[in-house]
């Protein structure tokens, strides 16, 4: 290998590291998005390596973008192993966005066109199925419905440290909102939230609350929720969960929402546009 051509493996090595860093923070914003542009940027990116650098070998052109993404994204893939699940089909468009760029480079025209359109095919099957993959890690399940019975009651405290318990609720259906204060998306969902709580406010069959996790290791307390709710202008009822008793419900990731039946079984857990439609199907008719 030439020292002209070392030179310019390093250039793509490189420049994959800076994309894959304007990539990753498109994460926070949407997880699909980012994915798909992250499948478009790369194959694009492999592309026109692969056409400005013409003297070089397409193939470890493929393989030091391939290297530099996966010195970025090792470490955090092997200590958050069970996390970094949840990104499973992240890395999967990432392969394949430089897959398809390689391909579109070394194959003739007719292949190219079969080459797109298997790509096509993949981003329709993922935008079709991501969903379910996250509510199969989060939830357990793909659907979110079913019957489950607590082993035991439940205690969460409202803001003055009083406790309820599903004795509270009897012959109410009972909606739990559970959130954290590290969990970005639970925060943009306030509004949604807002909405269901006015919704059903006035209903005499349900009762709707708002769970702020509160977390030790941050040295939270009820006042750290109360007043990450108030300062962004929201009035819906907020109860709060201690000692990570929300694990007691299944709750394993945020933002959860659980809804208990009138006898006490919990019937729903999953995300909250889909507890909308379940209500709206099962109870409020």
């Amino acid at each position: 290998m030439k020292n002209k051509n070392k030179i310019s493996y390093i250039y793509v090595f490189l420049a994959c590291l800076l994309l894959e860093l304007i990539i990753v923070p498109i994460r926070g914003i949407n997880l699909e998005l980012s994915e798909l542009i992250a499948f478009v940027a790369y194959s694009l990116f492999i592309y026109f390596c692969c056409k400005f650098f013409r003297k070089l070998n397409p193939l470890l052109i493929l393989g030091f973008t391939f290297l530099a993404w996966f010195l970025l994204n090792l470490p955090v893939r092997l200590f958050y192993w069970k996390d970094a699940l949840i990104t499973l089909w992240e890395v999967l468009m990432h392969v394949l966005g430089m897959i398809t760029g390689y391909l579109l480079w070394v194959n003739k025209r007719i292949w190219k066109f079969v080459t797109l359109l298997v790509a096509t095919i993949v981003c329709v099957v993922y935008a079709a199925n991501n969903i379910k993959w996250l509510d199969y890690l989060s939830f357990g399940k793909v659907d979110s419905e079913g019957e489950q019975v607590l082993e035991e009651d439940f205690c969460l405290r409202d803001l003055n440290g009083s406790e309820l318990s599903l004795n509270d609720f009897k012959d109410k259906y009972l909606v739990l909102d559970f959130w954290s204060s590290s969990c970005g998306l639970c925060i943009k969902s306030f509004p949604e939230v807002q909405s269901f709580s006015e919704k059903f406010s006035n209903n005499q069959r349900v009762s709707f609350y708002s769970v702020f996790c509160v977390s030790a290791k941050r040295c939270e307390t009820r006042q750290t929720g109360f007043d990450i709710v108030q300062k962004r202008g929201f009035s819906f009822p907020l109860l709060f969960s201690e000692d990570e008793s929300y694990k007691k419900f299944g709750v394993s990731c945020f933002p959860t929402v659980v809804i208990f039946s009138p006898d006490n079984k919990i019937i729903f857990r999953g995300r909250l546009e889909i507890a909308i439609k379940f209500i709206n199907k099962n109870i409020n008719k």
